[in-house]
């Protein structure tokens, strides 16, 4: 390349040196005539255009006619990157320290001690475990100062673990009740040993549930059982055992089935008794918001007494309706065998008697199984109608309203005897009980609370005047909290209750004459908050001083106070 350049580079200025001097007056163009003819053909000679064929090429070689083409594919490996992105987020909300942790305790008249106690470990998705303690004693009462103390305590330990699959409770737990035999004619009180009115009742247990948690799953099931060593101061004592194993499988998107078996299996001073039931249930979904079920109670009773054991088949069904998202009606009928058993009645009535003694009053027909042995018996109710509704207007309000109606046979009583204590006797005819219940409860701002319930209750016996004891026809309890500007802390209680009856209308004498049915106990709190974890409390009971009587010949405390404080940690 170098030579080319080199030779141009010499050729140039040669030919420029090569021109005539006299450059300038040479190409003058000379006086020439032109002569354009308008309609001259230009002629052209024909040119011989011959062509030969080409010859086709002969194949000499040896490659195949096909030629096939193979190409490679190439894969080109590229460098990992390592993107180094940060993705916005919103920093998540720090939640509220949880003090699981809380202490309740406080003095008051009659000698009252009070402690409360709450215990339980920090959030866990899987596992929670806690404690929970209860005190409440009053070391003196309304007659004759020690001699009708009242006090309970109980200590529960219970945990929670969360699997992939079920959730699985569990506890061990102690109840205890202190009382005394009060009730005894006043001329004998002089010559009473206190120790000999005295009464405990203990109960020691433990119990576990297991239960499925995949909702989506057609078959649901779950498992539960107790187990209570009941044992008291007058030489009675049981071992019970509870259990609940329900199942249920989604057939179609309408049908589904359950079965569950359920009982008691005890042992108790008197001998064996058991109830094993099973009640299979198919269901119908009619519409989004209707439900049917329908199924049978099988139950079986075991007694001491060969009398009660007998093998019952009896029906029930049910329909629940959803006209909204946050009001469910629910009407149905069944008909089951309730059990009665020491555990219920030993913290019950603490006053009954173990040995039978002749009623102060008698009725004026006899209708009561006489429980000269201090038998347990079932009560059987063939049939019961129910009707409920329940739901809420808005996020502030809840309310509910129903009514039942019952005819149960074998209705446990308690008979004064006369001498401080209770007969348990049976009713042995059919009585019809009507029930109708309403309730309510409103929260305002988180400020202010208010929940009320009331039941009114008919009873209606074979014969007129007789009269079911210690059963009320009203019961009306109202609930109120105002929280004043997140450090005052007022609180209202009422309890009434109206009715109650301990004898024939026709067999009143002069120490019926001095049973007042009815109770009225209202209360008011007070609480201050020093902080979120630390307050005060004033609480009052009674504040009308009436010593009103549910338990005949067993006044209550009259005015009650209370001061103390709590703690969460």
């Amino acid at each position: 390349m170098k030579r080319y350049t080199i030779f141009i580079f010499l050729l140039v200025p040669s030919l420029l040196w090569a021109q005539d001097e006299n450059w300038e007056n040479q190409g003058d163009i000379e006086d020439t005539q032109v002569i354009i003819e308008k309609n001259r053909e230009i002629e052209l000679p024909r040119a011989n255009r011959k062509f030969d064929k080409v010859p086709p090429i002969q194949n000499t070689s040896d490659l195949p006619d096909r030629i096939d083409f193979t190409i490679k594919e190439i894969q080109p490996t590229l460098p990992v990157i390592k993107p180094r992105i940060r993705v916005l987020t919103v920093k998540s909300e720090k939640l509220n320290k949880l003090y699981g942790n809380h202490v309740k305790a406080g003095l008051g008249n009659y000698g009252a001690t009070y402690l409360d106690g709450y215990f339980t470990n920090k959030r866990n998705k899987t596992t929670s475990i806690g404690a929970k303690i209860h005190h409440l004693n009053y070391g003196n009462g309304p007659v004759d100062d020690k001699n009708s103390g009242w006090g309970e305590q109980s200590v529960d330990l219970f945990g929670k673990l969360i699997g992939e699959g079920v959730v699985f409770k569990g506890g061990v737990f102690y109840d205890r009740q202190k009382s005394f035999l009060y009730g005894y004619p006043e001329e004998l009180a002089e010559s009473i040993d206190r120790d000999s009115i005295k009464r405990n009742v203990q109960d020691f247990g433990l119990g576990f549930q297991l239960q499925d948690k995949d909702k989506e799953d057609a078959f649901a099931y779950s498992l539960g059982s107790d187990f209570h060593y009941t044992t008291a101061s007058y030489d009675v004592n049981e071992v019970l055992w509870n259990f609940d194993l329900a199942t249920s499988y989604q057939l179609t998107a309408q049908w589904s089935g359950s079965i569950g078996l359920n009982g008691f299996l005890a042992n108790y001073t008197r001998g064996n008794r058991s109830i094993i039931r099973i009640d299979p249930t198919v269901g119908y979904q009619m519409f989004d918001n209707l439900t049917l079920s329908a199924g049978l109670n099988i139950v079986n009773e075991s007694e001491p007494n060969d009398e009660y054991n007998k093998l019952r088949v009896l029906p029930h069904a049910e329909g629940t309706f959803q006209p909204t998202n946050s009001i469910l009606i629910k009407a149905g009928f069944k008909g089951d065998v309730e059990a009665f058993t020491f555990n219920q009645l030993g913290f019950e009535n603490p006053y009954f008697s173990t040995l039978y003694v002749q009623p102060l009053i008698q009725y004026a027909e006899q209708h009561f199984i006489e429980n000269n042995e201090f038998t347990l018996v079932n009560t059987v109710v063939p049939f019961k109608f129910y009707g409920d509704i329940e739901g809420s207007l808005g996020n502030n309000l809840a309310f509910l309203a129903g009514f039942s109606i019952a005819n149960p046979k074998r209705l446990p009583v308690y008979q004064y005897a006369g001498n401080g204590s209770f007969n348990v006797n049976y009713y042995l005819s059919t009585v019809n009980i009507v029930n109708f219940h309403a309730g309510v409860s409103a929260s305002f701002a988180n400020d202010l609370s208010i929940s009320s319930r009331i039941d009114l209750y008919n009873y209606d016996t074979p014969i007129a005047g007789e009269v079911l004891p210690n059963r009320p026809s009203l019961i009306f309890n109202t609930e109120a909290n105002y929280l004043i500007n997140k450090k005052i802390g007022l609180g209202f209680t009422s309890n009434i209750m109206t009715g109650l009856k301990a004898f024939p209308e026709e067999a009143v004498n002069d120490s019926a004459e001095e049973y007042e049915g009815s109770i009225i106990d209202l209360g008011i709190s007070l609480e201050y908050y020093f902080t979120k974890r630390a307050t005060a409390f004033i609480q009052t009971n009674n504040l009308i001083s009436k010593e009103y009587q549910y338990w005949f010949n067993y006044p209550n405390r009259g005015f009650q106070i209370m001061i103390g404080g709590s703690y969460s940690f």
